[in-house]
């Protein structure tokens, strides 16, 4: 059954190159996205260390209590927004390995916005929260070593346990709401944890190891095509992994 779906998958990114798309403009989009954050925070941080002396302390104040709670906000919203467009590209990319056009899994996928809300929204609420558990074992670690590597190793396992459980989330997002969806992705990995954990490994080894590739042609071609190709290296990957995981999930219902 593994594989038979690496190689239902391989057949629809060769034979329906179109279902990279939705992913290449998600990336594209990211770039520009990226370009921006990456400006803001550089001046943000530029600024307390090159002005941090020169500045009157009531432009400071302000800078502070203002400028860059705004360009924190800022970055917050479009780092969501990227979270929003990405899971929109990645239900796109199921539709698509489940049969349907690239026209009607984009619709459909602009239509269920909500659910990519959700998803972005659970996303950064379980950030936090895995943050705030690894500060915790960092300050435990800080006063018993031991302790400290042992709550760690711990807490890597549960979260890589939780993140095998929950990477069907989107599969089942095809034909689910965000509730159903993550219920459905925990209950398919009960009786095979096992074998969903090899086929991910499988899936991701493949997906990264042509990406690799695709990236590698790319720099031998020069600047300009090495940048094509790395883009499409990173819609190869995350595409050929999301339809594997796809074709997994509903071959196995």
């Amino acid at each position: 059954m593994i594989i038979s779906n690496i190689i239902t998958t391989f057949i629809q990114v060769i034979f329906r190159p179109q279902i990279i798309l939705p992913i290449l403009a998600f990336l594209i989009a990211g770039e520009a996205l990226l370009t921006v954050t990456g400006v803001m925070i550089d001046k943000t941080v530029m600024d307390f260390y090159l002005y941090e002396g020169t500045l009157p302390s009531e432009n400071l104040v302000g800078y502070f209590l203002f400028t860059y709670p705004l360009e924190f906000i800022s970055m917050i919203v479009l780092a969501t927004i990227m979270m929003i467009i990405s899971t929109m590209a990645m239900i796109c990319v199921t539709k698509m390995a489940k049969g349907e056009s690239l026209i009607d899994s984009i619709n459909e996928s602009v239509l269920e916005v909500k659910k990519s809300t959700g998803i972005a929204v659970l996303f950064w609420s379980g950030l936090v929260i895995a943050a705030f558990a690894w500060s915790l074992i960092s300050s435990v670690a800080s006063l018993n070593s031991a302790l400290g590597t042992f709550l760690g190793l711990i807490f890597l396992l549960l979260l890589g346990f939780i993140l095998i459980k929950l990477v069907f989330v989107f599969p089942a997002l095809a034909e689910n709401d965000l509730k159903k969806a993550f219920k459905k992705s925990w209950e398919f990995t009960e009786n095979k944890f096992w074998k969903a954990l090899l086929f991910i490994i499988i899936a991701l080894f493949i997906s990264a190891s042509i990406a690799n590739l695709l990236a590698y042609a790319g720099f031998l071609m020069g600047e300009l095509p090495e940048m094509v190709f790395t883009i499409i290296a990173q819609a190869f990957n995350v595409c050929f992994f999301t339809a594997a995981i796809t074709n997994y999930f509903y071959s196995k219902k």
